[in-house]
């Protein structure tokens, strides 16, 4: 019996050490990787705007080195966060955490407390639309809706992104017109160019040339199950787009073959991250 003891304990010592190292070099790997946490963290504000006299929820998505650091990130201004900010959360820690493809960033996303689905309809048709169409109550109210977190959090102002899906994908469209400036990457899905009897279209229309020399990135996406409305019009625009835009401007523009107006946020959301931010 004392020699399956001594025994044992003589097999023990020889394998504790290779355990004790097994174990230091994957806490060695793990803090060379993200430190010592893997997923970022959720701020979430509510906050009353004066200009239209609405109360918004705002959820700030900040990243997994955030709080180990004094550096500045870029911000992306993300709308509809009820239904993208999980998605943009996931793709952030996911694509930050092991093959570092995209660089770490602040999401504001812009959404509204709980309540009715009326109630969000109205408020997505007075916060995203540009113009105001009768019988759509409200709506036109987009130019209203500005960044506010810039004096809170360690934002790289100079760095800004702006991603907006449907309505949402139709503002950004009106801040790319009017305001490029505002934001020099943008992401544009499923973007609404129908509403107001293709307002959008007809304006871009009238302007001889765009001035985009300050964007670094702009990509839109539909997907192919969106209806010969929703992609005719998307195509229309984006020709029309391409001619009046600076040359140098890195465009790009894909369909989603077998996606619909929905599914095409979470397919769609990874690619247009990687491009927008590519060096």
């Amino acid at each position: 019996m004392k020699t399956i003891v001594i025994s044992f304990l003589m097999v023990m010592l020889i394998i504790s050490p290779q355990l004790y190292a097994q174990e230091d070099k994957i806490a060695a790997m793990a803090k060379s990787v993200v430190g010592d946490y893997c997923t970022g963290s959720i701020d979430e504000r509510h906050l009353t705007s004066k200009e239209t006299d609405a109360t918004y929820s705002i959820l700030i998505y900040l990243p997994v080195s955030y709080t180990e650091t004094q550096r500045k990130y870029p911000i992306m201004i993300l709308t509809d966060a009820f239904w993208v900010m999980g998605i943009a959360q996931t793709t952030f820690d996911m694509m930050t955490f092991y093959t570092h493809e995209i660089p770490e960033v602040i999401v504001v996303g812009v959404g509204y407390p709980q309540s009715s689905l009326l109630d969000m309809t109205r408020n997505r048709h007075r916060d995203l639309l540009p113009t105001h169409v009768e019988g759509y109550n409200p709506s036109g109210s987009a130019d209203k809706l500005i960044p506010y977190v810039e004096n809170n959090y360690r934002v790289d102002t100079a760095n800004r992104c702006f991603y907006g899906h449907s309505y949402g994908g139709l503002l950004g469209t009106h801040i790319l017109l009017e305001q490029p400036q505002l934001f020099n990457r943008y992401i544009l899905g499923s973007p609404s160019y129908w509403w107001d009897n293709r307002e959008i279209t007809k304006r871009l229309l009238t302007k001889s040339y765009l001035e985009t020399d300050s964007i670094k990135a702009v990509y839109t996406f539909i997907g192919g199950k969106e209806g010969a409305m929703m992609i005719n019009n998307w195509k229309e625009f984006d020709s029309i787009f391409v001619k009046k835009a600076s040359k140098n401007l890195r465009f790009h523009d894909q369909i989603f073959q077998d996606e619909t107006h929905m599914s095409v946020t979470a397919a769609a959301f990874s690619t247009a991250v990687k491009f927008v931010y590519k060096k």
